[in-house]
């Protein structure tokens, strides 16, 4: 599991803010329109009106009153469609998130990923999260 802390300001690799830019739908530095579901954080990245992305987030808040819970996010699912991967649409849709959550007063933000998720690993490290635990996942087997 990765963790984030939700700074109150992000500067991209390129230096370029990206808090001015949220909360709302709207472009956030890149080539898709980011689009706010209604549930938080979670958006959807759109090119020439098709859904190229999205990012699924799950504020703890949702679940539980317990004081701890409003500064907590974890994140389902952020992917870009193939032919999208490498031209900035999921750190789009990264920074919308963040904005929106950091909005909510979300300090914290999780996710897992598979171990042989490469890609995925290399877009998280470029985004400021860190390996925060080694755990391991269970499921049952297909009958």
């Amino acid at each position: 599991m990765s963790n984030f802390d939700v700074p109150s300001t992000y500067t991209a690799p390129e230096r370029a803010p990206i808090w001015n830019a949220v909360p709302g739908p709207g472009p956030v530095g890149g080539p898709a329109r980011v689009e706010a579901a209604d549930d938080g954080g979670s958006c959807r990245a759109v090119v020439d009106g098709q859904t190229v992305g999205e990012c699924w987030v799950d504020p703890a808040a949702a679940h539980s009153s317990h004081a701890d819970a409003a500064a907590h996010a974890f994140v389902q699912w952020i992917g870009t469609e193939a032919a999208w991967r490498g031209r900035g649409v999921a750190r789009q849709m990264w920074a919308f998130a963040c904005g929106r959550l950091h909005a909510l007063g979300v300090r914290r933000i999780s996710l897992t990923t598979p171990c042989d998720n490469f890609g995925g690993q290399a877009f998280y490290y470029r985004v400021g999260l860190r390996v925060a635990d080694h755990g391991l996942g269970f499921e049952l087997p297909a009958a």
